[in-house]
């Protein structure tokens, strides 16, 4: 008996775990908040933004010279078909929605955040890579140095020698 009543408990906790299982999922799913706010984030005017809000905040950050960063973010809007205006008015319009302009505004910083760390890491190989070739330049110029620094011992060598045997010749 008492194992039938124990199976019967198991069970029943079993049954009560999946429906409040099952009943979380159908709540979650239906919850509209999610979806709104994540299909209106990765909308494709909205990515549109981001790729173009990224950009500026990379280009922006790259160059301390303000006319050569505005020229290159004038460019950035030719590249995503806006005008400096209508770039405007879509930023204003989006910060209407709070949630969704914080959610669009953070996605481009992470992505402008990821480019420069990939910037930054790139342009320290080029310069490691530069320092190396001119390491390499100074060690190929000290080692033709020393080869011509070498080359002058052997001819002022062979040229004593030279002279000794003719003063040997001339002394027999």
């Amino acid at each position: 008996m008492e194992r039938i009543g124990l199976l019967e408990i198991i069970l029943d906790i079993e049954m009560k775990k999946i429906v409040t299982y099952a009943l979380l999922t159908f709540i979650l799913s239906s919850c509209d908040w999610f979806s709104d706010t994540w299909d209106s984030v990765l909308s494709d005017n909205n990515e549109r933004f981001i790729q173009a809000y990224t950009e500026i905040l990379i280009v922006r950050s790259r160059y301390k010279d303000t006319s050569k960063a505005s020229k290159e973010v004038m460019n950035i809007f030719e590249k995503y078909d806006y005008t400096e205006d209508e770039f405007r008015d879509h930023y204003f319009s989006l910060a209407k929605n709070r949630d969704q302009f914080l959610a669009i505004i953070d996605s481009a910083r992470n992505l402008a955040k990821e480019e420069l760390i990939k910037i930054q890491a790139d342009d320290l190989k080029k310069q490691d890579e530069d320092r190396q070739k001119e390491q390499n330049k100074k060690e190929d110029t000290a080692d033709k140095n020393k080869d011509v620094k070498n080359s002058t011992k052997d001819m002022n060598k062979k040229r004593n020698d030279t002279s000794k045997a003719k003063e040997n010749h001339k002394e027999k």
